[in-house]
């Protein structure tokens, strides 16, 4: 589904953004500040109904204001359909379509929007639990039945902490065999989902670093008869400190360049065009399955040399995605219609760069 025009209103330091007309390739300019970031942040909450960042949306609301708006004309072949999202102190979140009020599962079918910018990185490069994170979210996009297994794990995995406080066994014995059954359901998907990511993803490192050195990507947590091992091995341990140490809480993305961990293989740099494969690779997956997700790429140029610049915008447009990204200069990117933001508003379209 295309955006066709979008419309935002306090929103962030955006009081009022209007592009009537959105191209395949968009590229918004402007200096630090004119709220490049706060539109794709926008555009991230109206298609994944959720803040970028946190939990609440009211630290989205333009200072002086009480709510905020955003809305779309999306072009679904050939239908066209409006969708809004709005804020509001009072009356909290609402979702529409072509005017009338629709739940969030209706309001997300269909509609994927990818972020990817300088905080990125730092998904991927800071710790295991930010990376679980990341895989879990592209999961929950591809495979939606995967929330509820989550949800199921987790309810599990605090009775087991509330029973490592109290120090009663007979009851945590009880609860192991739910505990692994859930946990093992959980990891399948997780393994399942990273074996059928990894050949995306390799290619996509391929096309970002032609010369660049070999990549796995692997995931083998313990489940089943291996879990309830780990778990015997570590209630002695658990029950001191009184949480569980094993399970997909715990477990970890194992990603290598050369053999070599990705954390001591590659530059700050580089590890920037990791993570690009990780989302070109979703992106990958998402396509073949006929779903092509709005992409919005945040500084793109930052950290990366002129030869890897130019790798990842043509890998980026090769997807056939519609993309939004941000600059600070108007001539890095060539075949995308130009925006100029400034001060949180729009104040030139300078239409296609060909440069």
């Amino acid at each position: 589904m295309l955006l066709s025009a979008v419309e935002v209103h306090d929103f962030r330091n955006l009081q009022k953004v209007v592009i009537p007309t959105l191209p395949r390739l968009t590229m918004v300019v402007g200096p630090n500040g004119s709220g490049k970031t706060n539109l794709l942040e926008a555009l991230y909450a109206l298609r994944m109904g959720r803040p970028m960042s946190g939990t609440s949306w009211r630290p989205a609301i333009r200072r002086g204001a009480t709510s905020f708006l955003i809305r779309s004309r999306e072009n679904d072949s050939g239908a066209i359909h409006s969708y809004g999202l709005a804020y509001d102190l009072m009356r909290g979140r609402r979702s529409t379509l072509d005017g009338n009020a629709i739940d969030m599962k209706t309001f997300l079918t269909g509609r994927p929007a990818l972020f990817f910018g300088p905080d990125s990185t730092d998904s991927l490069m800071s710790s295991p639990s930010r990376r679980r994170a990341l895989v879990d979210s592209m999961i929950f996009a591809l495979w939606p039945g995967h929330y509820d297994l989550a949800l199921r794990y987790g309810q599990i995995l605090r009775r087991r902490n509330a029973l490592l406080k109290t120090g009663e066994l007979r009851p945590l014995e009880a609860l192991d065999t739910l505990f692994i059954q859930a946990a093992s359901r959980f990891e399948d998907v997780r393994a399942s989902f990273i074996q059928r990511l990894a050949p995306h993803m390799k290619a996509a490192w391929k096309a970002l670093r032609p010369s660049g050195a070999s990549l796995t990507l692997e995931y083998s947590p313990p489940r089943g008869e291996a879990l309830k091992k780990k778990l015997e091995a570590s209630l002695e341990k658990d029950l001191k400190r009184r949480h569980t140490s094993a399970g997909p809480h715990r477990s970890d993305v194992s990603i290598k360049v050369d053999g070599v961990p990705f954390r001591s293989a590659l530059s700050r740099g580089e590890a920037k065009v990791l993570v690009l494969a990780l989302n070109l690779a979703f992106v990958s997956m998402l396509s073949s399955g006929g779903v092509m997700p709005l992409m919005l790429v945040d500084d793109l140029a930052s950290e990366l040399d002129e030869q890897s610049r130019e790798l990842a915008w043509r890998a980026i447009v090769a997807t056939g995605c519609q993309v939004v990204l941000t600059s600070l200069d108007d001539g890095l990117f060539d075949g995308a219609r130009v925006f100029t933001l400034d001060g949180g508003a729009l104040v030139s379209d300078g239409g296609l760069d060909s440069d």
